[in-house]
């Protein structure tokens, strides 16, 4: 690994910045972030076309009038958002490591003997994300497709909404867990002065930047939010094209709409990693610790 060499060079950025440069990535990189981003989300979008099912199958859609269809369709986009925003962690667990190897290390991509898949901190981060969220996610979907929901919001449905409000707040202040597990390779030490310990490392990243990292949070939200709808208009347009259907029906939601959120995920997941990147450089100085490791890597070559 070169240090002061990377893809892409490690600096102080702004917001505005770090924007751009997550589309040059995303364009530069396409190929083999989808690849990782895809192995991951394909099995949460069929599990969660799956779960959210029952809210148009409890109701026969023809007899429906148009605003009775329009508040089944708006239930069903509801949930799915926040089923989405409960499991955009664990869809980026793949392709964060990618992120890291293509900038810092892109002769491990193309070498297939290397082991590029951080297994054990990428279990540990599945434990943690999956004990919070899956267990509840799965017992409220399973009692609302077994049991039944009635006509009106549930509250299996409320206890999710609270449950994603919880979430954001959490996420929005301390943003960078999945790349402080794969990237750092933390565990949970019990030793309160470790460098390991996973408790102690995210508050020391984040104490110093709430105030930035919780507008960045905010910026990127908002951002999210204008890029799943624009995602869903681009599939109502090319559904309009190809089969004259130029309405948000059922069939549209269920592969359009899940389709642009899980694209504003990935872009998400992109500009998230660049602005870890960005709190390290202003936080701890890393680009001067980069170049630092470089040169001692290339004495420790010449000595030996």
């Amino acid at each position: 690994m070169e240090f002061d060499r990377t893809a892409i060079r490690v600096r102080e950025r702004g917001a505005n910045e770090t924007l751009d440069l997550a589309l040059h990535v995303i364009v530069r990189w396409w190929w083999p972030l989808w690849k990782s981003f895809l192995v991951v989300v394909v099995p949460l979008a069929v599990a969660n076309g799956l779960l959210m099912e029952w809210v148009f199958a409890r109701v026969e859609l023809d007899s429906l009038s148009t605003i009775e269809l329009w508040g089944t369709v708006f239930r069903y986009g509801l949930n799915m958002a926040l089923l989405v925003i409960l499991e955009a962690p664990l869809a980026s667990s793949l392709m964060v490591p990618r992120l890291g190897l293509l900038v810092f290390e892109p002769d491990a991509v193309r070498d297939r003997t290397r082991r590029t898949v951080p297994w054990r901190p990428l279990a540990r981060l599945w434990s943690a994300q999956l004990l919070f969220r899956g267990v509840g996610i799965g017992v409220l979907l399973l009692v609302s497709a077994y049991m039944g929901v009635p006509d009106y919001y549930s509250p299996q449905e409320f206890v999710l909404l609270m449950l994603v409000t919880v979430v954001v707040f959490v996420r929005t202040a301390r943003p960078y867990l999945p790349e402080v597990i794969l990237l750092e390779k933390l565990a949970r030490s019990a030793s309160p002065g470790a460098r390991t310990n996973l408790r102690e490392r995210m508050r020391s990243l984040h104490r110093w930047a709430v105030g930035e990292t919780t507008l960045r949070g905010m910026l990127l939200a908002a951002i999210v939010v204008c890029l799943s709808f624009a995602g869903l208009g681009l599939t109502l347009f090319v559904s309009d094209l190809l089969f004259l259907s130029g309405v948000v029906d059922p069939a549209l939601m269920r592969w359009g709409w899940p389709l642009a959120l899980w694209v504003a995920v990935f872009f998400a997941t992109t500009v998230r990693f660049l602005n870890y990147l960005d709190l390290r450089v202003r936080s701890e100085g890393w680009e001067i610790e980069l170049q630092l490791r470089a040169e001692a890597a290339r004495l420790e070559q010449e000595v030996y």
